[in-house]
């Protein structure tokens, strides 16, 4: 009975607020949008208001644009701009203009994707021009349940974003990030050191502003943290004592034929009988003597020398090589660590839980590190703990 007695529809559109996009060099106008039917006789029947955007995207907007030229041609082209809205026009457009790419923007090739100086492990996993944007956030989420070199590029496109103080405020409200966060480094933390910073570094940005540290009490990241600091500096000891015994290791006996003329029995050949092309090395005898060993014979010239020493060398070169890369790497996990952890404890019953899990221990045994940035943490929280009588009498960790 209504649509017979309804004439016609009356549009009403009243102008508001002007914004930028968050991603794009655009502008958004915001309008609100009336429908009146009316009837027969001129009244209003049915009114419906529903708010409506409109972007005009500025294609030729670069740094060399006039923003004044163009702000009267966005002006005088939209019917929704009123007139008098011309300076603000113009200040949205130079904010355009000036405006860095954040992590909201999509990073094109051309732009810079340099590391940031002073980073932890940013980018552990993950290309060194490969820019991390909130826009595909899922998509790194996803990564997280996928296998152990995805887990760690999802978790390191994700740092790069809590690295930026203005995500972190959205970060806080996805559950779903923080969750996978949170369960990738409670299940696989001993699987990897990379995946266990990134993540802990994660955490540490939001542990820097007092407001977010409910969320890292919620997820109980400061016990995990601590259980992993046990762990790797238990797991150095052990790498250093393997080194240590490797070291004080007999040389392998050699597989190279040898002539029988020139064997050599080391407990009756006499030093005259020593064929002229062997040679012994000091620091190599002086070294083997003391562990009531022969001396390793020196690499020569000659076809019928051995090389004993080569290759017990070479295992603790390579032995050493591999523990610097490793305890660097932990140098790197233990300094985000003990971040964290001094960050959360301005909460003095928070401080009090974090020292009865002998956190104590666990800095002044890595007093003897070479780390500097690692060594500055471990100071500045030993000297916050030590206004406590009780934390100066914790004896040494293992």
């Amino acid at each position: 009975m209504q649509s017979e007695e309804a004439r016609y529809i009356k549009k009403r559109v009243k102008s508001g607020n002007i914004d930028v996009h968050p991603t794009e060099k655009a502008l958004l106008v915001n309008y609100e949008l009336e429908a009146i039917i009316l009837g027969e006789n001129g009244k209003p029947m049915i009114g419906d208001k529903k708010g409506c955007q409109k972007t005009i995207r500025l294609k030729s907007l670069g740094p060399d644009t006039d923003c004044q030229s163009l702000a009267k041609e966005v002006v005088a082209k939209c019917n929704l701009i009123h007139p008098s809205k011309l300076a603000e026009v113009e200040h949205l457009i130079y904010y355009l203009q000036s405006r860095k790419t954040n992590a909201f923007c999509k990073a094109t090739p051309e732009e810079n994707t340099s590391p940031l100086p002073g980073d932890l492990m940013l980018g552990s996993g993950i290309s060194s021009v490969e820019k991390a944007s909130f826009s595909n956030i899922d998509e790194y989420v996803e990564l997280l349940y996928d296998e152990m070199s995805d887990k760690i590029k999802g978790s390191a496109l994700i740092l790069q974003l809590a690295k930026d103080s203005n995500n972190l405020e959205e970060l806080s409200k996805s559950e779903t990030v923080l969750s996978a966060l949170s369960r990738v480094l409670r299940e696989d933390w001993k699987k990897n050191v990379d995946l266990s910073c990134n993540i802990i570094y994660v955490f540490y940005c939001f542990s820097v502003y007092h407001q977010f540290h409910p969320i890292i009490l919620q997820y109980k990241i400061g016990s995990i943290c601590i259980e992993i600091i046990d762990h790797e500096l238990r797991r150095y000891f052990d790498w250093k004592n393997k080194l240590e015994n490797l070291s004080k290791m007999p040389p392998p006996p050699s597989r190279l034929p040898v002539r029988r003329s020139a064997s050599i029995t080391r407990s009756t050949t006499p030093k005259s009988q020593i064929p002229v092309g062997i040679n012994y090395s000091a620091s190599n005898s002086r070294r083997h003597s003391e562990l009531g060993m022969s001396a390793p014979l020196k690499r020569s010239t000659n076809i019928m020398t051995t090389s004993l020493v080569d290759g017990e060398d070479e295992r603790i070169v390579q032995s050493r090589l591999k523990f610097q890369v490793l305890s660097s790497k932990q140098d790197h996990l233990l300094r985000v660590g003990f971040n964290l952890l001094m960050n959360i404890g301005e909460n003095t019953k928070v401080e009090d839980k974090i020292r009865k899990r002998n956190i104590v221990e666990y800095l002044v045994t890595c007093v003897d590190r070479q780390n500097k940035d690692l060594l500055q943490v471990v100071l500045l929280f030993l000297r916050k703990l030590s206004v406590y009588h009780v934390n100066k009498e914790q004896p040494s960790y293992i």
